[in-house]
């Protein structure tokens, strides 16, 4: 159960037990594989992290990063608002991805070292840059007018050749094919130190959490066979069976003879 739709945050919160690593952020201290940075904004746990800018417009850095550095393949997501900027800001971005750029003095987290990163600033909800190489194709969101979009599932999909990042599974804030990305690298949310100029309240992060890649980056399927409802009336002795329906893929059927749907015919 994700941590914040519980009576008692994180109280039925098993993610720990699902994910690879994850973190919910429950109450006030920096939890145990989290490093912070912040230089004009600030970095609140409480019940879920808010990572707020500043009001400078100057280079910094404001927001966490995972300890561990993650290797291709992996899949990496956070549950949260998630702030941007309009066309015009100055040092008013919010990005996510894999970099090892990363201090309060330093300007932006792709600025220099190693990065494959997806931005939300400027007008541009899906500004993605990387130090990896391929072809990129940016995000198309448009930019909520608060400049802070709803709670959502921001995933970022990190793979030997590939980069896909996207808002609920479905929505493309960006990709890029093509890549080399052999670099291990931490993941990271980081905001610039004028981003509270155009989010004043901040972004708030209620979950990270990592998962496998699927096999062959093929995600797995369900099928289903017949399934037998049975409808009984009482004769006023016991339960008597009186007509059995069988979904054959479509619909239900009858089935009073309790056979087999083959796909084809009654067996």
């Amino acid at each position: 159960m994700a941590p914040q739709l519980g009576p008692t945050y994180a109280q039925y919160d098993n993610g720990s037990s699902v994910f690879n690593n994850y973190w919910n952020f429950a109450g006030t201290s920096v939890p145990s594989g989290i490093n912070t940075y912040t230089n004009a904004g600030s970095v609140i746990f409480n019940n879920g992290v808010i990572i707020k800018g500043g009001t400078s417009a100057t280079g910094g850095e404001n927001g966490i990063a995972t300890s561990t550095s993650f290797s291709a393949p992996v899949i990496v997501e956070y549950y949260g608002t998630q702030s941007t900027s309009p066309a015009g800001n100055s040092w008013g971005y919010s990005t996510s991805g894999f970099s090892n750029y990363l201090s309060a003095t330093d300007l932006y987290p792709s600025d220099s070292g190693t990065y494959t990163i997806v931005s939300f600033e400027g007008g541009n909800n899906g500004l993605l840059r990387t130090s990896q190489g391929g072809s990129i194709t940016y995000g198309t969101l448009s930019t909520p007018s608060n400049n802070l979009f709803s709670a959502s599932v921001w995933t970022n999909i990190y793979a030997s050749s590939t980069y896909y990042t996207y808002q609920n599974y479905t929505n493309s804030t960006g990709y890029i094919t093509g890549a080399n990305n052999s670099a291990s690298l931490p993941f990271a949310i980081i905001v610039g130190n004028n981003e509270a100029s155009y989010a004043p309240n901040g972004m708030t992060v209620y979950y990270l959490r990592t998962r496998a890649y699927p096999p062959s980056g093929t995600a797995p399927t369900n099928a289903f066979g017949s399934i037998i409802h049975t409808v009984q009336i009482w004769n006023g002795t016991a339960w008597q069976a009186q007509n059995y329906y069988v979904w054959n893929g479509s619909s239900w059927v009858l089935n009073p003879s309790l056979k087999t749907w083959n796909g084809t015919s009654w067996t």
